[in-house]
């Protein structure tokens, strides 16, 4: 049965409203007010209002006790779809979100965490396929600290030319060698590290990802980079790229 709000119209309407315009893309939302004001009433609302506009809705409600507990939120979020995603992922992520989600033979694996943030990525984005996601946090002051990697630079944040430039070049490869499963490693001048990849791809959400966990970028500007760069790439491919003889 939908609660009854009282007093609550304007904000309410706005809830729904941004509700019925997830198919448009990626946004957030977000309920500020002193507590005791009635957020997570008016959150509530949005939640049963996406889920009866047949939105997949996944939802965390963590508390101040839960805060020191690993991977708490992800498995409010995850838990109840695992079986839908983690076939599709490749086995270091999977792996990963197999521990976390405690679905793990060992108790006493560790979890690798850059695979766990770049598995819960993927698993939201093969949920994004074939309807709008919503996650919903509620008291998001509980979730586990975060600090990025490093600090946030003084220049344009939207979008993020890195992850444009990445876009197109991958997008241009693609084209190229008429595949996009073409293994690769690149080597790291700064961390003297070096990435293997099975498909090209994966470059792009490596590059997403890590502009997002060093506090360069939001989500949303990697992810309006990228496929802005996969524009430039296909114009190139269309108007310069040339067969040979």
């Amino acid at each position: 049965m939908p609660i009854e709000i009282v007093g609550r119209d304007e904000e309410v309407a706005s809830v729904r409203a941004f509700v019925e315009g997830a198919a448009e893309g990626s946004a957030a939302f977000v309920l500020e007010g002193e507590a005791g004001v009635g957020k997570s009433t008016v959150w509530l609302a949005g939640v049963e209002h996406a889920r009866a506009k047949g939105v997949q809705t996944l939802v965390s409600r963590p508390a101040e006790a839960e805060r020191g507990l690993a991977h708490v939120a992800l498995g409010d979020r995850l838990g109840d779809v695992a079986d839908d995603v983690l076939p599709a992922l490749p086995p270091p992520r999977r792996r990963a979100l197999e521990i976390a989600l405690l679905r793990a033979d060992r108790v006493d694996e560790t979890v690798d965490e850059r695979a766990l943030a770049v598995a819960t990525l993927t698993a939201l984005e093969l949920l994004a396929r074939d309807q709008p996601v919503l996650l919903a946090i509620d008291d998001v002051q509980w979730l586990d600290d975060w600090l990025p990697l490093g600090a946030t630079p003084n220049f344009p944040e939207y979008p993020s030319a890195h992850a444009c430039h990445s876009g197109a070049v991958i997008k241009a490869l693609q084209s190229f060698f008429g595949a996009d499963r073409v293994p690769f490693s690149l080597d790291s001048r700064i961390t003297h590290a070096t990435r293997h990849y099975a498909r090209l791809h994966d470059a792009v959400d490596d590059v997403d990802l890590g502009r997002v966990l060093v506090g360069f970028h939001f989500r949303s500007s990697d992810f309006t980079g990228s496929n802005l760069g996969r524009r430039v790439g296909r114009y190139v491919v269309e108007h310069y790229f040339q067969p040979t003889s």
